[in-house]
Formats: C-alpha cells, structure tokens, sequence
C-alpha cells in the first residue's frame, strides 16, 4: 500500500486557508472559512477510519503470532512423544538382543510406533513450514501496517496543527471585525449628533406679560405706557425653550389671533406666514425652513 495522497493536498488547502482568511472586514467564520475547516474535519476523519481499519489488521498479524506460537508448542509436545517412543523402542530392542530375540507381536508393536514417529515427524515438519510461512508474510506486513500508521500519525498532528491555526486566525479576524464594528458603530453616533445639532432649533411662545416677568422681554421706547415696540432682553432661562428638530416642525399653533402675534426673534418675513385659524386662534408655517432658520435658531412669539 502507498502513503495517502493526502499529504500533497496540505500546501494547497493552507494556501486556500490563508487566502480566505485575509479579509478582516466580515464578523464571525465566512462560509468558505467553514467548508475548509469542514473538509479538514472530513480529512481527519477519514484518517482516523483508516488508521483504525490498520490497527485491525495488525492485530490480526498478532493473532498469527499467537497461532504460530501455538504450532510450535504443538510440535514440540509431538517431539516429546516422538522421543518416548524412540527411548520405548531402544528399549525394546536392547531387551530383545539381551534374549536373543523378539516376539513377533513386539516386533509389529515396534514397527508401528517407527510409522507413527515418521508421521509425526513429517506432520510436524509440514505444520512448522506453513506457520513459519504464514510468520514470514505476517512480519512482512506489520512492517508495511506500522509505517503506514506512522504516517497517519504525522498528518492527523498536521491536520490538528492546521485547525488549530485556522481557529486562531478566525478568532484574530473576529477581535479585528469588532474592533471595526466598534469604531464604525462611534463615528455613526458622531454622525448622527452632528446631523441632530446642525438641525436643533428652539420656540418659545407665551403671552406677553408672562415673559416679561421672565426677564425674556422688555418694552423700550412709550411713553407712559403708550407707544414703544417690545424687543428681546437677550436673558433667558434655557428651561423655557422647547427643543425641536427643524426638518420635522414646519407648523406652530399660537392661543391667540393671527393680530395679537409677534414675532420677536430674526426670521426672514417672506419665509413664514401666520394664518388665522379661529376667532382666537392661529398658526405659525415656516414657507421656507431653510431661509427661515438663517438668521436664528430660536423662535421667540409673544402674544397679547
């Protein structure tokens, strides 16, 4: 049997590893990340199958082992026997010599035990030929079985090597992608509060009398009470305004009719309107946000 062609596929599927590993910009195994380690899972698999499958076969060469040992325990008891038999005839033949012959029932009972020694001795030697034959190709093949199991060894350990490798690159990538994310995910929220601060603007509308009182306006220029133009003091108590975002509030409604309405803060006169809309009340509509907002970010109305 030949070594696995697995071997000559490591370069290559490190090389496809690597490749697909490079991109640090997806969170988590890509779905060519998790087919290679598949296919090196399946590698390891197989070979462990295979390994499992030699392992088999060199304990059958051991049991071959054991069943030669156990001819050879089986021809020596024979050999043992051969020998009672050969000290039984020498016997018999020198008591005979002593007597000046042998009785014919002793020559025949001699005779038969000389056949069965050379039985024995040829059924022996044929025993010893096959086991010793049957030892010869059974070593044969545990040599070939061991080195086959050696390399399986080697390329399990590469391949556990190689796994272990892809993991740490695939935990590297994710520690990177969350890095990423997380820069990512803090100049969004930049961004976003960018967005929300370049569209904040604030109104505050109330009667007169209230916001004087509030310090937010004062009247200049009558005279005992009669004449003047009311204008913002320029202190206000930021708890008074209400936030708005100005891509999303274009309408304002005021308790008091469209007459009794003034516009204090800086807003373009073209780019709003103020419509009655009942006996004692109106709405604010911006026409024009963008013109409406430019000259301030704060919408001060008071009412009489």
């Amino acid at each position: 049997m030949r070594p696995m062609s697995t071997f000559a596929k490591l370069p290559l599927v490190l090389g496809l590893a690597f490749a697909v590993l490079t991109p640090a910009c997806k969170k988590g195994p890509s779905p060519e990340e998790l087919a290679i380690r598949k296919q090196l899972e399946d590698d390891k698999t197989k070979l462990a199958e295979q390994k499992k499958a030699l392992e088999k076969d060199v304990a059958a060469a051991n049991a071959t082992t054991e069943e030669f040992q156990a001819t050879v325990d089986e021809v020596q008891q024979a050999l043992a026997s051969v020998r009672e038999k050969e000290l039984k005839i020498i016997k018999a033949s020198l008591t005979g010599a002593k007597e000046g012959g042998m009785a014919k029932n002793r020559k025949t009972e001699i005779l038969e035990d000389i056949k069965d020694i050379q039985k024995a001795l040829k059924d022996s030697r044929t025993k010893l030929a096959n086991v010793s034959k049957q030892r010869n190709e059974a070593q044969a093949k545990v040599k070939v079985l061991q080195t086959l199991i050696d390399q399986l060894e080697k390329t399990l350990e590469e391949k556990e090597t190689t796994i272990a490798m892809l993991q740490q690159n695939i935990e590297e990538l994710n520690t990177k992608v969350a890095t990423l994310e997380t820069n990512v995910k803090e100049k969004e929220d930049t961004i976003a509060q960018q967005v929300k601060d370049a569209n904040r603007a604030y109104f505050l509308i109330d009667a007169k009398k209230a916001l004087k009182q509030k310090g937010v306006v004062e009247k200049r220029g009558d005279v005992a009470g009669v004449g003047g133009r009311w204008i913002l003091t320029g202190k206000i108590d930021e708890t008074l305004l209400t936030e708005m975002d100005i891509r999303e509030k274009m309408e304002f409604e005021i308790g008091a009719k469209s007459t009794d309405v003034i516009v204090l803060s800086d807003h373009t006169k073209d780019s709003y309107e103020i419509v009655a809309t009942g006996a004692k009340t109106s709405t604010l509509k911006i026409k024009d946000a963008s013109k409406f907002w430019q000259g301030s970010r704060r919408l001060i109305v008071i009412t009489n």
